[in-house]
């Protein structure tokens, strides 16, 4: 795991979380599955983010899922993230010696215990993994985080508003039963 302070190097780190936005944004089959999980609080379906997680009324869910699957937002959304990592306290990349199946496992503890701690501390913290997401960014943050290992996750911590959970569906119609 790497803790990132350094202003410098969260601007470096940050103008790859741009990169990332640009990227993705640009690929239509990422705008249609991201537009495609967007749905309204009220919905029927328990799955998915509200539209008020792109900082819009809940109530335009419908009509931001729309936009991400129509258009490329990719430059305002770049602009918008490499900001905000950039002003961020600090950001966290969970890293793993090897880049498997048993190490992407072993991450994912850890990266649970850390939102724990990071929890228990009043803070949050908010995911910024595009670098990780496009292959081509992925060694460029390896190298600016430090790492012998392999980036699973990035993060930013500090200090955000609260916002309302995601809708979940029950914990019953989700789980199978070994019966």
């Amino acid at each position: 795991m790497a803790f990132l302070s350094d202003p410098t190097v969260k601007s470096r780190v940050a103008s790859l979380v741009s990169e990332g936005d640009r990227v993705q944004f640009a690929d239509p089959r990422f705008r249609r599955e991201l537009g495609s999980w967007v749905h309204s609080r009220r919905s029927a379906s328990r799955d998915g983010m509200s539209g008020s997680n792109f900082g819009m009324p809940d109530v335009l869910s419908a009509t931001g899922g729309l936009v991400i699957r129509t258009f490329d937002i990719g430059e305002g959304v770049g602009a918008k993230d490499q900001e905000i990592s950039a002003g961020s306290p600090a950001l966290i990349v969970v890293a793993t010696d090897v880049d498997d199946v048993r190490h992407w496992l072993a991450a994912g503890v850890a990266h649970v215990q850390m939102l724990l701690q990071v929890t228990d501390a009043g803070m949050t913290a908010a995911y910024m993994n595009q670098p990780i997401e496009v292959d081509e960014l992925r060694p460029a943050l390896k190298n600016l985080a430090g790492l012998r290992g392999w980036p699973q996750l990035l993060l930013r911590i500090g200090h955000g508003p609260v916002v309302q959970p995601a809708v979940r569906r029950p914990l019953e119609e989700v789980l199978l039963s070994a019966l």
